[in-house]
């Protein structure tokens, strides 16, 4: 799920920087600081990416959460961060995140993913614990929603 190419011009000369330079080919300036704050979002998505692959799934909420702030349509950080809620059992953060997701890149894996989420919701089979009364009607709710009923 690559991003779209972020256009970056010389501050210095106004020519495009070429995908992957940080060097301006025309002025040769180092724009290294502009590169990074343009893909400030996509390091961050990484970070998140490699922490959740260690189990620090706080540490990789926390950086996705700052990629989604820097760039809000951003669907990979999304993606991911459905399915660390998941890990970390916040389930209607989960389903938001897999929605948001959907929102923004419709499309088998995350109408897929966000089907699973709200199958997990609404199956009481799966949950540990018993039911409370308020939990009910926070799972009828969610039933409401997918329906498109809230």
């Amino acid at each position: 799920m690559a991003g779209p190419v972020i256009q970056i011009k010389c501050p210095y000369c106004s020519s495009l920087l070429p995908a992957g330079e940080t060097i301006c080919p025309a002025c040769q300036e180092d724009l290294s600081a502009l590169v990074k704050l343009a893909y400030e979002h996509v390091i961050l998505y990484n970070e998140g990416l490699v922490f959740a692959r260690q189990g620090r799934l706080t540490a990789a909420r926390d950086s996705l959460l700052q990629a989604m702030a820097l760039m809000p349509s951003f669907a990979p950080a999304h993606i991911v961060l459905a399915k660390v809620y998941v890990h970390l059992g916040d389930w209607p953060s989960a389903l938001e995140m897999a929605e948001r997701a959907y929102a923004l890149a419709p499309g088998a894996d995350t109408n897929g993913l966000r089907q699973a989420i709200a199958a997990h919701i609404l199956t009481p089979s799966v949950r540990t614990e018993p039911v409370q009364e308020t939990e009910h009607h926070d799972a009828q709710w969610w039933k409401r929603k997918l329906r498109g009923e809230v």
